[in-house]
Parts: C-alpha cells; sequence; structure tokens
C-alpha cells in the first residue's frame, strides 16, 4: 500500500512539473464550472445531540444537491432532496441519536454544487432541551485549501505538497481538500482538483 501510495504522489509530482499552470486556468471555463459546497454539521464536547434538523434551501436553476456522508457520533444521519417549486429546493437534513455520548465530532455533511460562489445559507432547528450552543455549521469550498474563496493552480500546488509530507493542514483545509468525502487527502484529491482546475471537468467532485 505504501508502494502504491508513492507511486502515486511521485507521478503527480512530474504531472504538475511538467504542466503550464499559466496555459491551464481560463475565465472562460470557470465560468462553465460548479463551486462545489460542503456543509460539516459540528458537536463541541459535551454537547449531547438527541435530535437535529436542518433545511438548506437553494434554487434548482443555480444548483443541485449531490450527495451526504455520516459522521463520526453515531445515530442515524440522513439528507433528503425535496423540490418545492420550480424555483425553489430544499435539502432536509435529520439527525437522530437517543443516546448520544456527548463527545466531540460530527453529525455528518452535504454536499452541494452550485454555480455562483456563496454557500447556501441553513436553517437550523434543534430538539427541546439540546444544546444550540454545542453545535456549529463549517461549510467549505471544496478545493480551496489555502482557503481564500477561490480554486485555482494555488491550490493544486499546495494540496500536492501536503501529499508529499511538506506541510501541514488545518482541519479546514483537509476537510477542503478531501474531494471525495473518505476522510482521506491523497493523490486521488489532487487528481481530481488538477483535472477541474485545468478544465477537464466541471466539478471537483470529478
Amino acid at each position: 500500500m505504501k508502494k502504491v501510495k508513492r507511486f502515486v504522489t511521485a507521478a503527480l509530482a512530474a504531472v504538475f512539473a511538467t504542466v503550464s499552470f499559466s496555459s491551464m486556468f481560463s475565465v472562460s471555463a470557470a465560468s462553465d464550472q460548479y463551486y462545489t459546497y460542503r456543509y460539516y454539521f459540528d458537536v463541541s464536547a459535551g454537547a449531547k445531540i438527541t435530535a437535529y434538523n436542518a433545511n438548506i434551501p437553494y434554487n434548482p436553476s443555480n444548483a443541485t444537491y449531490v450527495t451526504y456522508g455520516t459522521g463520526n457520533l453515531g445515530g442515524s444521519f440522513n439528507a433528503y432532496n425535496i423540490p418545492v417549486t420550480t424555483a425553489q429546493s430544499i435539502v432536509y437534513v435529520n439527525y437522530i441519536n437517543e443516546n448520544p455520548a456527548g463527545s466531540s465530532g460530527y453529525l455528518g455533511n452535504v454536499t452541494l454544487n452550485t454555480r455562483t460562489a456563496g454557500a447556501p445559507t441553513v436553517n437550523v432547528t434543534l430538539a427541546s432541551g439540546d444544546d444550540a450552543n454545542g453545535i456549529s455549521i463549517q461549510a467549505v469550498l471544496l478545493g480551496d485549501v489555502d482557503l481564500d474563496g477561490k480554486v485555482t493552480e494555488d491550490d493544486v500546488t499546495l494540496l500536492n505538497k501536503y501529499t508529499m509530507n511538506l506541510v501541514d493542514f488545518t482541519k479546514a483545509q483537509i476537510r477542503a481538500a478531501d474531494t471525495n468525502n473518505d476522510s482521506i487527502v491523497d493523490g486521488n484529491d489532487a487528481m481530481r482538483l488538477l483535472q477541474y482546475v485545468e478544465g477537464v471537468t466541471d466539478s471537483v467532485l470529478g
């Protein structure tokens, strides 16, 4: 497994060394691409969340619900895409845990593609008695590993350095780099990001 990882990293390094970044990114290509936002529903230590609901409204002509992922706190986390009108849909998030441990972590995450920059707003409802201060939502722009609000060749370079253990990432950077939502940042994520910045794909998800 280590040999495979070293091979992937070496191959990526060779690709990055030979590609001209000045020619890979253009405004025309970016205008046809999605911004991909992933919402993480975080819980602080000591907060026992038994029931949690959230709504993410969006315009289906401009955005698309992609998928959701379960967190690391147990319980049941689900997301449902609900069309309301031709101009509005809602991603309904539902979490239930009858025996929360009170540990820090996250309930789950939800991913959306949108044609315009800026993550859609989230509306939250907690069960009576649950600690509203114990939960927070972090929306990350996937691929934006330098956290400057844009996805560019600089992010590709930085992610490549991370896969070669040359730099460290914060939690927010790791989340922005984990394009395939497998909780691992590796050469697969770097290749997805490179293809997106080159304009080969319209989403950093591939």
